[in-house]
């Protein structure tokens, strides 16, 4: 950061003061709010033209967090039917024109084109419909929200319901030096010397919110649990309330620059974390562990509760004949 550039002035930013504090500008940037620098122009060595200039400045410089990919997966979980899915999409920092660009330069049939082989690889689940803020609004956070159904990403049996979430779909904007499996990635890696500096320093977030039907208790998890992925951080959150249960997978990659053993150790820890696969949660039927336990008086009087909810739905006089 000390020396001097390679290449030749090209470029030019805007600096404002407002009420004592700067705020940059690329004017060149359309869909990028005010304030907010793209990824090139970040860290830089620049030269201020104002009167009191007397050395050269640097140009902010955001944080992991300040970088954000939040994507709200609310799954509706449902008996003897698939479940259905709503996903809301929000990205601030670098990435904030990104969503926004592709919606306003895609031809919505492309779009949905593209949505429902997400749908279908992302939940195994068929594309309903979507729908998404004004690109142009640049004043407002850009939103993208998808309605899938047939999902099969849930499944049930007689005593519960069973859903596959994966970590792993945090790490899904990580640069190829750290996911590429062939040969020549790996054996590039192996022989670095060099430090490696992130290109895009970010935090990706997924909150798994679950509604449940009546009847069924979310599983005691640990509310939260800390997990290094070599110099990343993956941090898992769980609540339970009445009727749902979230658990929120958030991965921060951690310090901008890695030296040549980190990078090796976090390319690892991904590798792992992928081999490791889906985290399987089982979501009870109250009635059926009741029965489990022993408790037939208690379990009875939860299956007369249910088939009282739903009277025309064979599943649940089945389940209190078999009680």
């Amino acid at each position: 950061p000390a020396l001097p550039g390679m290449g030749g002035f090209d470029h030019a930013i805007v600096r404002a003061v407002i009420d004592g504090q700067d705020l940059w500008i690329d004017a060149t940037e359309e869909l990028l709010p005010v304030g907010q620098l793209p990824i090139r122009d970040q860290g830089r060595r620049v030269l201020v033209i104002a009167k009191a200039t007397r050395a050269l400045t640097s140009t902010p410089q955001a944080a992991p967090a300040d970088n954000l990919i939040r994507e709200v997966r609310t799954f509706h979980l449902r008996e003897q039917r698939p479940a259905t899915v709503t996903e809301l999409s929000e990205q601030r920092g670098i990435w904030s024109d990104e969503l926004r660009a592709w919606i306003r330069n895609t031809a919505k049939g492309a779009a949905h084109d593209s949505l429902t082989s997400y749908v279908a690889k992302e939940y195994q689940g068929k594309l309903s419909r979507f729908t998404h803020s004004d690109p142009h609004d640049l004043a407002t956070p850009f939103t993208l929200t998808l309605e899938a159904d047939q999902v099969e990403r849930v499944a049930d049996n007689a005593d519960g319901l069973v859903a596959w979430l994966f970590p792993t779909d945090a790490l899904e904007r990580l640069p190829p030096v750290l996911v590429d499996t062939d040969a020549d990635a790996a054996r590039a890696v192996k022989d670095r010397t060099v430090d490696y500096v992130w290109s895009r320093p970010h935090a990706y977030e997924i909150v798994n919110r679950l509604e449940l039907p009546p009847g069924y208790a979310a599983p005691d998890l640990p509310a939260r649990e800390v997990r290094a992925v070599g110099a990343m951080t993956l941090t898992i959150t769980r609540a339970r309330a009445p009727g749902t249960m979230t658990i929120t997978y958030r991965l921060d990659t951690g310090p901008r620059r890695l030296t040549a053993a980190q990078l090796r150790a976090t390319r690892a820890a991904v590798a792992q974390l992928h081999a490791e696969g889906s985290h399987k949660v089982v979501i009870a039927l109250e009635a059926a562990t009741l029965e489990a336990q022993g408790k037939v008086v208690e379990a009875i009087a939860e299956y007369r509760r249910l088939v009282a909810l739903h009277p025309k739905e064979g599943l649940h006089h089945a389940q209190l004949a078999f009680a």
